[in-house]
């Protein structure tokens, strides 16, 4: 499985995607993707952007309802879906996409209760992202 990371660019403000470098002075850098097949070449180290160590988020590989990519951060919404909500109580909800314990939860805005994917609460292709704890455009 490919890991995808994201950040923001912390000169021109855009994400960008690729491989994350960790410098020993702090900084935090992507290496934009793609390349070619047989990895980076030398010439291509000028790919890289120092990006904001606090937006950087790893992609969970899984899409909305509308086809999106979720990331980590991302702001997701879920309306009622079955009949079984409104047997818990569940009416629908927003959260935050976050990596807790080796997994991706959906940490709730009301409760700050945790949803995760290998539940029965709901399915990641249920949830519309709304926006990002970093800001609403991307």
């Amino acid at each position: 499985m490919e890991i995808r990371v994201r950040g923001e660019s912390k000169i021109t403000g855009r994400w960008v995607y690729g491989d994350l470098i960790h410098y020993e002075n702090g900084d935090v850098t992507i290496l934009e993707k793609p390349f070619s097949a047989y990895g980076y070449e030398a010439t291509q180290m000028d790919r890289r952007t120092q990006v904001l160590p606090e937006t950087v988020g790893l992609s969970t590989t899984l899409h909305d309802k509308h086809g999106k990519e979720i990331w980590e951060g991302d702001k997701v919404r879920r309306e009622v879906c079955s009949p079984d909500d409104l047997a818990y109580g569940i009416y629908g909800y927003t959260g935050i996409v976050k990596w807790e314990r080796g997994k991706f939860v959906i940490e709730c805005d009301e409760d700050h209760s945790f949803y995760d994917h290998m539940g029965d609460l709901f399915s990641w292709d249920e949830l519309e992202v709304i926006g990002s704890i970093y800001g609403e455009g991307e």
